[in-house]
């Protein structure tokens, strides 16, 4: 059954090898996935995204350019009509290490861990 047919996961990932995991796990479970490289590349995408597809971002933190709660904070504070509800959770490969405050005053809904588990993103989006 594929639990995530007809929803847009944008995944913010610099290491190929994250995104393209990440990618197989996501559209074995039938979603559509785009991918930025880091955190302007991602915001510029939910920026373009005039139809609204995007339904949830996969944000890593650390990366070249502008690092994930920078990208957070500037999706969040855009014209984007769905800034303040479109769904975004860090990711990260030492969730034993991460430090809820930031991810909070960055303003994510949340934590996951690598490697993608669809079944965390499947619960996130019902």
């Amino acid at each position: 059954m594929k639990l995530l047919n007809g929803r847009t996961i944008l995944i913010v990932e610099d290491e190929q090898m994250n995104r393209q995991i990440a990618r197989s796990v996501l559209e074995m479970a039938g979603a559509a996935v785009v991918e930025a490289v880091d955190g302007q590349e991602a915001v510029r995408l939910v920026l373009s995204d005039q139809s609204q597809t995007i339904d949830l971002i996969l944000m890593d933190i650390s990366m070249p350019k502008m690092n994930g709660y920078d990208a957070s904070l500037a999706i969040r504070q855009s014209t984007y009509p769905r800034a303040k509800e479109i769904k975004i959770y860090a990711i990260t490969a030492d969730i034993m290490c991460y430090e809820e405050g930031k991810w909070r005053e960055a303003r994510m809904n949340g934590v996951l861990e690598k490697p993608l588990d669809y079944r965390d993103v499947v619960k996130i989006l019902e």
